[in-house]
């Protein structure tokens, strides 16, 4: 019998043991055993049969057992749960609700010491931030728990922020693609599972999440994982996070000069470049090094903050100060390096400014640890690693993977795409893009990427749909990874970046992983 001891103390003399025969054998002559055995048997011991009692309790059965024991025979019993740490995660069916708490007594019992809370999802899932309302069955209160993933731990509070672990397949396979020196950038990146591992695998990770809870225990895991340095951390919308990452200074700059000189009226047009594009950057950077954002802003396309500098070459024209934002230019005034006047003495003071900080050295001559508003941390302080930071921090110059795990909306946010690099800045080969996203029964493989190519106004060359797993009957989780179109990232012509659906088709082979996937025009 499976799962009982075969040798046993006799009851009835301590010194004996007792040896559970098999239940193929009825009769008290052993006939059933061969003779050859049962002879070199007693050669050794004298051989007594007798009747020996077992009661097989609660301890012995199985889960499924007991619970198809004790609840109603019409009603199918949970077998399997998902296991997130020392959690067990059901997924109850209505029927079996008024039966949730015996049903979490046995999985308790049955799985100590692992499991030592059990929770049910008692809603779907409908927030912004994709976490399952839970209630906890049994077990201990806490949720906060720990993950071993591909050598990796991750600290989560599963009642705050996201996990999947029939993932983790999925977290290995994709970052095994992945080479030491790479810049990954990961839009939704929840607590970590694709960046911690792409981190420790010697890339440079730019992290985002919209939960804070999220970007919190992304931040304990860096450190856990000893990959901090290399994992950079966001709390904001996927877009935003995409578009500040990839618009350095100089490119802002650029925007700003060009959408001033475009201005058929400058004075409607500068009040609203400075509260949609400039006052941001300003209320983030820190009073401090404000000289430098303001020296880089000078420099870039005349435009101080709280003033407009009047170039001959510019073309903005005689325009008062007093149509800027009052706030602002209170700002600008306690700034060093920076008044409000707009003389050649100023010009030389924000250059100088900018100089310095570019140096590693704040308006002051200090150390300068003001923070890089493209990436949201903070700027080297020495030469050398201005020099390390230029080389490898840039991903407007280049990042090689844009991961989006969000399958129940990130194909929506491939729009972000859309002229978000400059070709004057990029560098190098385009990244590939991973999106994660679900299929119904009714669609089809060439459906998800002609949404995709519908929502990035793009031709999608030579896509990778990888199926994930089956979520349910009707819906699978694929991966979709393709190479950026040019036409898209630098959005160079409307014709190019257009993608007509009836003019193109694709021609797939068989095989459910295919990664050969061909596109050839409709004659």
């Amino acid at each position: 019998m499976p799962r009982v001891k075969h040798i046993v103390p006799d009851p009835a003399d301590d010194s004996y043991r007792l040896i559970l025969l098999s239940d193929a054998i009825t009769t008290s002559s052993l006939d059933e055993v061969p003779e050859e055995k049962l002879t070199a048997l007693r050669k050794l011991i004298d051989v007594k049969v007798v009747l020996h009692e077992m009661v097989l309790d609660y301890t012995y059965w199985p889960v499924e057992y007991i619970l198809k024991a004790i609840l109603p025979d019409r009603w199918e019993v949970p077998t399997s749960f998902e296991t997130i740490g020392h959690i067990a995660h059901l997924n109850l069916r209505d029927e079996l609700l008024p039966y949730r708490k015996v049903i979490a007594k046995v999985i308790l019992d049955k799985n100590r010491p692992k499991i030592k809370t059990v929770v049910n999802k008692v809603s779907i899932i409908d927030n912004e931030f994709r976490v399952p309302a839970l209630e906890i069955l049994g077990g201990e209160n806490s949720l906060i728990t720990e993950v071993k993933q591909q050598g990796a731990t991750f600290k989560l509070d599963y009642g705050l922020v996201y996990w999947n672990s029939r993932l983790e397949h999925e977290h290995n396979r994709l970052i095994s693609q992945f080479k030491k020196g790479q810049v990954v950038i990961d839009m939704f990146a929840g607590i970590g599972p694709f960046a911690i591992l792409a981190a420790r695998r010697g890339c440079i990770v730019y992290a985002n999440d919209l939960n804070p809870d999220s970007v919190k225990y992304l931040e304990i895991n860096a450190k856990i994982n000893k990959v901090a340095s290399g994992i950079f951390p966001h709390n904001m919308d996927a877009r935003h996070f995409m578009q500040k990452l990839m618009k350095n200074f100089k490119f802002l700059f650029d925007d700003f000069k060009n959408e001033i000189t475009a201005a058929d009226n400058i004075e409607l047009k500068i009040p609203q470049i400075m509260a949609t594009k400039v006052e941001p950057i300003w209320n983030e950077c820190p009073t401090e090094d404000r000289p430098c954002v303001s020296a880089r802003m000078e420099i870039g396309c005349g435009l101080k903050i709280g003033t407009v500098v009047q170039n001959a070459d510019s073309a903005f024209g005689n325009v008062s100060s007093s149509i800027l934002d009052p706030a602002m230019l209170n700002d600008t005034a306690s700034c060093p390096g920076i008044t409000s006047s707009s003389t050649e003495q100023d010009a030389l003071i924000g250059q100088e400014s900018l100089l310095s900080c570019e140096n590693g050295r704040n308006a002051q001559g200090k150390p300068s640890e003001y923070r890089d508003m493209s990436r949201g941390h903070k700027m080297p302080t020495s030469n050398v690693e201005v020099q390390e930071r230029d080389e490898v921090n840039k991903p407007w110059e280049h990042f090689d993977h844009a991961i989006m795990n969000l399958p129940a909306s990130a194909i929506e946010f491939l729009g972000v795409f859309q002229g978000l690099m400059s070709r004057e800045y990029w560098r190098g080969p385009m990244p590939r893009v991973h999106c994660y996203c679900f299929m119904r029964s009714s669609e089809s493989k060439e459906d998800i990427i002609q949404r995709a190519e519908r929502i990035m106004r793009g031709r999608i060359r030579d896509p990778c749909l990888h199926t994930v797993r089956d979520v349910a009957p009707n819906k699978t989780m694929l991966c979709l990874s393709f190479q950026l179109p040019e036409s898209v990232a630098f959005q160079e012509t409307a014709v190019e970046s257009m993608y007509d659906v009836d003019a193109c088709k694709l021609e797939r082979s068989t095989t459910t992983d295919t990664c050969d996937m061909k596109r050839a025009r409709v004659v």
